[in-house]
């Protein structure tokens, strides 16, 4: 079983039913509301468009995979799901991670949908696995197949086994099984209906089967067989639940598919607002958040201990092992805590408050620990939002990132485009010496007037990383950055200049003093809003955008980020598009 997401007491005090049924309505339509503070639009709803074309057959990811094959196990052999869970562990640790393809500093890449022979085999081996485990015993056959299968009787066999493949099938393909696919099944069972080893061979075939392992969508029976045809029912419930939950359709999605009334726009409006709402919604969520903010960018902090100045860098604030998962589970954290309390993408780049778990991290904060349930507790002040939380400022060494740093505001959380550096770039980072500071040697090197650094660095680049150089490499505030001898002994303090023109528009020359004032920027000018838009769009859809063909999703998303809309809202939005309810066939 996969360990439980941090969790923060869901249920948000707000008509969002209403705004469910609202967006329902004016969902095709391109009138957009006056985005708040004259921020810019840069998405625009030509309803003429002709609809993008979707990505391939997508497969379910490693989670939505195990998350699938735990429910299984629990909804067929509730008395031994623990005990079968826990054998899986093996052939669970052999599937390969997911991995991303496209540009990391681009925004968000997409899902490798490639079924390399390695992740073929694990599923093949998991599928064996769950055969083996669920018919072990006399006891557990009788639980998952039904008496039928462990009677005296041999009259029913037949009956048994294929009421058992309807049952399971229609659960693992999340909808029923065609009489063809039942019968295809039936004859696997070699050994005799109800034998073990007959049973463990149709659950593995079914578990190995393409219906299981991809999203399986053919559209509604009675729909055109080619354009942009209606999800059916079953189709719409597992698109919800796995793009919300990573997981199947509960109990009353799965009715609500059954008896059909999920494509009444009422239930389904009704659907869409219980799934998002859902505490199982913020696992999915907090990928998205992982992913778009580069979390798994930050550097191991631990690496450098032993090196004379790494260690006089730290000193008493030596970092441990730990100390990584801490930084990224705070910021998952207050992703969670804006979601759950209404919060907007404007709350969330503002939040100051900690998420700290862990001692270390808490002590760099300069705040107590927080016991994951109460109240989190305030920042100190200069800790003015997201831009300031630890994640985006330590290094792994005793030298701050400004490039860095504003390579990632630049392009990851604005969706600018950063030139690559020239071939012959030197892409050794910056460092402080005995006589000039980090942010000195920064500039030394790449902003010299009319060289090739300076077009891209001192415009888009440096700036926005000096902003935050008032925290050091392990996510301190400071006043002032210690400068070190070559045998790592401090010799002077220097005042961090903290001061830039960081162009957050291009050609804007408003100057800011600090992470407060970029951040004050940041948000005026909706850049970040849009780019939260157009990631989401990715991580909903799983492939790139068409800003001409794709451009009402996007633009119905971008307003309510910029209108600063819940955050809940704003990806629920996401499934009261059309396309959403639709897969388009050539």
């Amino acid at each position: 079983m996969l360990a439980p997401a941090l969790l923060l007491g869901w249920g948000v005090g707000r008509s969002s039913y209403i705004f469910v049924l609202l967006a329902v309505a004016a969902c095709g339509s391109d009138k957009r509301e006056q985005p708040n503070d004259g921020r810019e639009v840069r998405y625009h709803c030509d309803p003429a468009a002709a609809p993008a074309d979707e990505a391939p057959l997508r497969r379910l990811t490693r989670v939505q995979l195990v998350n699938t094959v735990d429910r299984l196990v629990e909804e067929f052999a509730p008395s031994s799901a623990t005990a079968i869970e826990s054998a899986l562990a093996e052939p669970i640790d052999r599937m390969p991670n997911d991995t991303l393809i496209g540009t990391r500093h681009g925004g968000l890449s997409r899902l490798d949908q490639a079924l390399q022979q390695q992740l073929n085999d694990a599923t093949y081996f998991l599928a064996v696995a769950v055969g083996k485990e669920l018919t072990s015993s006399r006891a557990r056959i009788t639980e998952v197949v039904g008496a039928c299968a462990t009677d005296s009787s041999t009259t029913n066999d037949a009956t048994c086994l294929a009421d058992f493949i309807k049952r399971f099938g229609a659960k693992a393909f999340r909808q029923p099984l065609n009489d063809d696919e039942v019968a295809s099944f039936t004859a696997a069972a070699e050994d005799g209906p109800v034998a073990a080893t007959s049973l463990a061979r149709v659950i593995g075939l079914v578990l190995a089967s393409p219906q299981f392992f991809y999203h399986m969508e053919y559209g509604q029976p009675d729909g055109p067989e080619s354009g942009l045809v209606p999800l059916s029912a079953y189709e719409l419930a597992a698109r919800l639940s796995y793009h919300f939950w990573d997981q199947p359709p509960d109990d009353e999605l799965w009715e609500a598919a059954a008896n059909g009334s999920l494509l009444d726009d009422a239930v389904y409006a009704a659907q869409v607002n219980r799934v998002v709402l859902d505490p199982r919604t913020a696992s999915a969520l907090g990928q998205f958040f992982r992913e778009w903010l580069e979390l798994d960018l930050v550097p191991t902090l631990d690496g450098r201990i032993g090196e004379p100045l790494f260690d006089a860098f730290a000193g008493d604030d030596v970092p441990d092992a730990e100390l990584r998962d801490a930084i990224i589970a705070d910021v998952v954290a207050a992703t969670q805590y804006e979601l759950s309390h209404g919060g907007s993408f404007t709350s969330l780049l503002r939040n100051t408050k900690s998420f700290a778990q862990h001692d270390g991290l808490a002590k760099l904060y300069g705040v107590p620990r927080w016991d994951g349930t109460s109240e989190p507790p305030q920042m100190p002040e200069g800790r003015t939002g997201l831009l300031t939380r630890a994640a985006f400022l330590v290094t792994g060494s005793a030298n701050t990132r400004p490039v860095r740093k504003g390579i990632f505001i630049r392009s990851a959380l604005m969706c600018d485009t950063v030139p690559s550096p020239p071939a012959d770039a030197d892409l050794t980072p910056p460092v402080a010496t005995a006589d000039s500071t980090v942010r000195e040697s920064l500039e030394e090197r790449t902003e010299a007037p009319g060289t090739v650094c300076a077009g891209c660095h001192t415009p888009f680049i440096n700036h926005l990383g000096y902003a935050t150089e008032s925290f050091d490499a392990l996510g301190r505030m400071r006043a002032h950055e210690t400068l070190f001898d070559d045998n790592a002994m401090p010799i002077r303090e220097v005042a961090v200049n903290t001061v830039s023109i960081p162009q957050v528009i291009p050609g804007d020359t408003t100057e800011s003093r600090g992470a407060g004032d970029l951040t004050d920027l940041i948000d005026k000018s909706g850049k970040a809003h849009s780019c939260i838009a157009r990631d989401y769009f990715r991580f909903a859809f799983e492939r790139l955008e068409d800003e001409t063909r794709d451009g009402c999703t996007l633009a119905a998303l971008e307003e309510q980020a910029q209108l600063d809309r819940p955050l809940i809202d704003v990806f629920s939005s996401v499934a009261l598009q059309s396309n959403f309810r639709m897969k388009r066939f050539q």
